[in-house]
Parts: structure tokens; C-alpha cells; sequence
């Protein structure tokens, strides 16, 4: 009886064990990850500041393309000196110059500490050679520096001008998880979805899946739903199953439900608020007949108000634009030659359709018409409103063939918005402007906004 106790105990106690060694092990990896700059420098977690400050495009320093770049003129030295709201962890820097150099990395927790070569500083990188068109990576050592303020500086003793094209600095990201997407996710019975995997990092924070190690995919309920090796789902049956996407160091799960019928719940509603510029004077003077009337087009006003409503119902009441600021006057921000254009040229193309063939000529072959984007927000004073956040983004109606983009990108860190960037120094906000012509009709439009 003791013996068959004893070995009733055992057996539990193995089979136990074997259930434990059974059950998978995860761990954690850790990468070194670039930090990002632009976007810290964009939502003010990061301030930035350049010696000489004159420095053309400095924004092209952190766009990730070392094939752009940010020049100081006049100057064979240039300083540049990062504040960020929180200390950061640093393991690596490198630099990519269009010119030969040396450089240094400085860090601190403060700034005086930094300035004064005390207390905190330290000296990371000293005089380190960069090649023309090449990078130089440094690490910065064994354990990972930690500071608030990273200052490079880099020294042209060839030349008197400096081509920064690319600073990045990188840090040590420990990933704990794997989060599948979407997550949950409803299916009906007979449907199928692939499945997505993000790294989950130990703050929380979630990045894209980079490892070389394959992801493997399992259910743990095969009746209601299956899954394949590149994790696409097979809903079979009405229930529930727990999906696990794991490699050799992590594991995720996500739960899949398969119901009858089910309706996806909206986003958050969005609200947008828009500063509507006219470009719709009066051309008939007899006959008071601005150019949309004269012509039989649309009334922009009418089509404003109408994109608004579209964009709330294709959007299920999620997007809501709200017309703010409405200008309405005589200014033309089309350029001829260079020359900011007036009604009255507007009214002597827009008199027959010959001479509107002329203005298409001018605008689209020759490139002689263009739209002035600057001007435009400096007379309405854009980049004030953008700021204070009065408006987000401006929407433009104008005749046809003014020489505009369909959309146009302006502030810090713009970027190609179906037209290049461009920077305006007021602006410390991105801001969309749209341009429309009220020639053409509503669906038009919403395929501008939608590009």
C-alpha cells in the first residue's frame, strides 16, 4: 500500500514535471534600433538646435535619406545639439558626410553640463574620421550611455562648407512579446484573413516584425478555426479559438471569434477644421458674374459644403470637417511670369474659351502659371492659425489650370504629398493644402483628398 502511494506520488510528480518542460519557454531579444529623431523633433519630445544656424534644410538631416542634405555655407564647422524631454539611451551613432571630416558626440544631463565640459558630461566620440559620401558607425561602448542632451560636432578642414546628409543615433530596444493583428478579429463562418505580427518591446511600445526567425502559427480549437503557416485564419464553424504566433524566444496570442453576423464598431471621431480659400472673383463687371457663373461651373461654396457631408458619410460619421475660416476676396496666388496675376488677367482669359486654351497652354505645357503657396499663407496669416490650432488644414477652390498641385505639403519635415515639400519658416506645424478647381465635380475631389 506505502509502495503504491509512493508510486502514485512519483508518476504525479513526473507527469508534472513533463507538463512543465512541455510548456514552451519564451525569452526576450534585443536589438539595436535607430531612434527617431524626426518624429520626436515633430511632436516636441525632441528640441533641436544647429550652429551656424543658417543652416539650409536641416530637417534632411534626420529624413532617413543620406542622399539628401543640409548645408552650412561659409562655415568648415558645424554644431548640432539635441535635447530630448526624457533621458535616452545611446549604444551607436553614425554619420554620413558628402565630404571628409572628423566629428564628436557629446552627451550630458544638462545643458550647462554639456557647454561647460562638467559634472555629467562626457566625451563619446573624439575626432573620429568620416569619409566623402561614406558613413562612419561608432559604438559607443559595452553599457549603453543614458543622457538628455547629445550634441555632434563636425569639422570640414578641406573646404569651408559643411554636407551633413544623415545623423542617426541607436539604442538598445528588449522585445518581451509578439502582438498578432487585428486583435481580436470576427469572422464569419467560410471566410479567411491573414494575420499580421509586431515586435512588443518591455515598455509597452510596438515596432514591425524584423527577425530572421520564422513565425510559427497554432489554434488551439481546429473546429472553428485553422491556421496556416503564413498566418492566414479559416473560420469554419460558430466559437471561438485562441491563435498563438510564436518564434524561439517569443510568443503571442490573439482570440478569433466566429459569428453568425457582426458590424466592425467606428473609430474615434475625427474633427478637422479647414480655412476655405476662394479663387472666384468677379470677371463679368456688367453682368456682377464671377468666373464659376460665367462659365455654367459649379459654385465652390455649394461643393465645399457638399465634400463635407461625403467625407462624414464615407467615413461612417468618423471624419468631420468643419469649414472654420472662409476667404473670399479679390488676391490671385497664381503667379505669371513670376507676377502674382489680378482679376483682371483672370478676366481677360477667362473671356472666351480661346484664351482659356491659351491659360491651359501657359500653365500646363509651358509652366509659366504657377500657384504660390507662400504668399498664400503669408497674406491670411496660415501659419499663425495652423499653430494655435484654429485650423488644421487649408482647402483651396480655384479656376482652372491656376497651378496648383492636388496637394501640397508645407512645414518642418514635409514630405512628397503628391507634389514635393516645402518649408515655410512660421510654420511649426505640417500643413495640408488641398487645391481644387470647380470645373470639375465632387467625385474629383474626393480622389485628391484620397491620393
Amino acid at each position: 500500500m506505502l509502495f503504491s502511494q509512493i508510486g502514485r506520488q512519483a508518476s504525479g510528480l513526473i507527469i508534472g514535471l513533463l507538463s512543465i518542460f512541455a510548456q514552451p519557454l519564451f525569452a526576450q531579444v534585443t536589438l539595436i534600433m535607430p531612434l527617431d529623431i524626426m518624429d520626436g523633433i515633430n511632436d516636441s519630445t525632441i528640441s533641436v538646435t544647429y550652429q551656424p544656424s543658417d543652416i539650409t534644410s536641416p530637417e534632411k538631416i534626420f529624413d532617413g535619406n543620406h542622399l539628401t542634405n543640409s548645408i552650412t555655407q561659409n562655415s568648415d564647422s558645424l554644431v548640432v545639439t539635441l535635447f530630448f524631454d526624457i533621458p535616452v539611451e545611446i549604444s551607436r551613432s553614425k554619420v554620413y558626410f558628402w565630404h571628409g571630416g572628423k566629428w564628436n558626440l557629446e552627451v550630458a544631463d544638462s545643458e550647462s553640463d554639456l557647454n561647460d565640459k562638467a559634472g555629467s558630461y562626457q566625451l563619446l566620440i573624439d575626432n573620429s574620421n568620416f569619409p566623402s559620401f561614406g558613413w562612419d558607425s561608432v559604438s559607443i561602448a559595452e553599457e549603453p550611455v543614458e543622457a538628455q542632451f547629445v550634441r555632434l560636432r563636425a569639422y570640414n578642414p578641406g573646404g569651408s562648407s559643411i554636407y551633413l546628409g544623415e545623423w542617426s543615433l541607436y539604442h538598445r530596444t528588449t522585445f518581451t512579446a509578439l502582438h498578432i493583428l487585428p486583435d481580436p478579429l470576427s469572422m464569419v463562418p467560410g471566410t479567411s484573413f491573414e494575420l499580421d505580427v509586431e515586435l512588443v518591446a518591455d515598455n509597452g511600445s510596438t515596432h514591425p516584425y524584423t527577425l530572421a526567425d520564422v513565425v510559427s502559427w497554432a489554434s488551439d480549437n481546429t473546429a472553428v478555426v485553422t491556421v496556416g503557416e503564413l498566418g492566414t485564419v479559416y473560420a469554419h464553424s460558430i466559437g471561438s479559438a485562441r491563435i498563438t504566433a510564436s518564434t524561439t524566444a517569443l510568443a503571442g496570442t490573439t482570440t478569433v471569434n466566429v459569428v453568425e453576423d457582426f458590424q466592425l464598431p467606428n473609430a474615434e471621431t475625427l474633427t478637422i477644421k479647414v480655412a476655405l480659400v476662394l479663387q472666384d472673383p468677379v470677371i463679368d463687371f456688367v453682368n456682377n458674374e464671377r468666373i464659376h457663373e460665367k462659365w455654367g461651373w459649379a459654385n465652390p461654396v455649394g461643393m465645399a459644403n457638399q465634400l463635407v457631408e461625403e467625407f462624414s458619410q464615407a467615413s461612417h460619421g468618423v471624419v468631420q470637417f468643419q469649414i472654420v475660416q472662409t476667404y473670399d476676396d479679390t488676391t490671385i496666388f497664381s503667379r505669371l511670369d513670376g507676377q502674382l496675376m489680378r482679376v483682371e488677367n483672370l478676366a481677360y482669359f477667362y473671356s472666351s474659351s480661346v484664351l482659356i486654351d491659351s491659360l491651359k497652354r501657359l500653365t500646363e505645357q509651358e509652366g509659366r502659371v504657377k500657384f504660390d503657396y507662400i504668399e498664400l499663407i503669408d497674406h491670411y496669416r496660415l501659419d499663425s492659425l495652423r499653430n494655435t490650432g484654429v485650423i488644421d488644414e487649408v482647402w483651396v477652390y480655384a479656376h482652372p489650370f491656376a497651378g496648383m498641385w492636388e496637394s501640397q505639403l508645407v512645414g518642418p519635415g514635409a514630405f512628397w504629398w503628391n507634389s514635393s515639400p516645402l518649408d515655410h519658416p512660421g510654420l511649426e506645424k505640417l500643413l495640408s493644402i488641398m487645391g481644387w478647381n470647380y470645373e470639375r465635380g465632387i467625385a474629383e475631389a474626393m480622389q485628391s483628398l484620397g491620393h
